[in-house]
């Protein structure tokens, strides 16, 4: 059954199997017009959610407290208009973990955990429990920027609801649930202000870091690009990747450090990756030992066998011997 109570923009919706087909596309019109299109979908052998729904608008700001008695799959995909128009951003809570997928990353949200996701992009996470609670806040990018100024640097990011700022931003959205006077527009903005003091306090900490690491994980995805499309050059050294990226050969060195990795070791990884995939593929059975190392990027074949052997445990024969007779 669904039940639709309206005050100063909030609501109180419920549905579960009773629900009609016209309850259903009012619960995704109100889903929409509370802050950006998304597709609920019950898992397992359910047709419908079950599924009780406090939405309360508190301006620039707005609350949901979701009950889910069935575990879902939630996913949003922005239309062209939401793209262009919806600048807003939505931080959630959640007392189950998921893996969420949002702006190219795949992150694990372990349980009791906040994490912001930007509405203008897709994002997707399920819940595998009979029983869940979620709180999930829709903020206005103008808003929010007041208060956290480079939101984008905390996407995808999970935040603990059990300690420090988290724990007490949980509580302070556990209590507002529990007031029934906030008919007064200053109260709402009051409580408002002290949300976004609260995100301030959770999120700006980690900004510099979050800064330092996106800045990180950038040029270490740019430098794996530059090599695989560099790595048959037997003489590619880490002068020239660092030239063909705009940095010095140190930052180039400086980065693969915090990777706990090296420039060598990573280019030597690609290339020994090709050479195998060349070995196990039929159509280069024509080529010799010496040819697929030449186009793997390695000049000295002697050193080909030896590494190849010590990344594979095997000598690059006895694996396209293996290849050919698994085929």
């Amino acid at each position: 059954m669904a039940n639709h109570e309206s005050s100063i923009g909030d609501f109180v919706y419920r549905i579960d199997d009773s629900a009609s087909k016209q309850d259903i596309r009012q619960w995704y019109a109100l889903v929409s017009n509370s802050g950006c299109s998304v597709e609920f979908v019950a898992k397992g052998p359910f047709a419908i959610l079950n599924t009780t729904w406090r939405h309360l608008d508190l301006g620039k700001v707005c609350i949901n407290y979701i009950y889910n008695a069935r575990p879902f799959r939630a996913v949003h995909k922005p239309d062209l208009r939401e793209k262009q128009q919806n600048r807003n951003f939505k931080l959630v809570y959640t007392n189950i973990g998921t893996t969420l997928h949002h702006c190219g990353q795949t992150a694990n949200i372990p349980a009791e955990s906040f994490f912001l996701m930007d509405n203008t992009h897709s994002f997707e996470f399920e819940i595998d429990t009979e029983s869940s609670i979620g709180i999930s806040l829709n903020l206005q990018a103008d808003w929010l920027i007041k208060y956290v100024p480079n939101p984008k640097l905390a996407l995808a990011v999970p935040y603990s609801a059990k300690k420090d700022w988290g724990m007490l931003l949980l509580q302070t959205l556990k209590a507002i649930e529990k007031q029934n006077n906030l008919q007064s527009a200053s109260v709402r903005s009051l409580i408002a202000n002290q949300l976004g003091s609260l995100l301030a306090l959770l999120m700006l900490p980690n900004a510099a870091l979050l800064l330092q690491s996106k800045h990180q994980i950038s040029f270490s995805a740019l430098l794996e690009r530059v090599l695989h499309d560099n790595y048959q050059q037997p003489d590619l050294s880490a002068d020239k990747v660092a030239a063909m990226v705009g940095i010095s050969r140190r930052h180039l060195f400086n980065i693969y450090a915090k990777t706990s990795s090296s420039f060598s070791n990573t280019l030597l990884r690609i290339r020994l990756e090709n050479a195998q995939r060349m070995l196990l593929d039929e159509r280069y059975n024509a080529f010799r030992i010496c040819e697929v190392a030449w186009s793997s990027g390695f000049s000295d074949i002697s050193h080909f066998s030896r590494k190849f052997k010590a990344h594979y445990a095997m000598a690059p024969s006895a694996l396209r011997r293996q290849g050919i007779r698994s085929e």
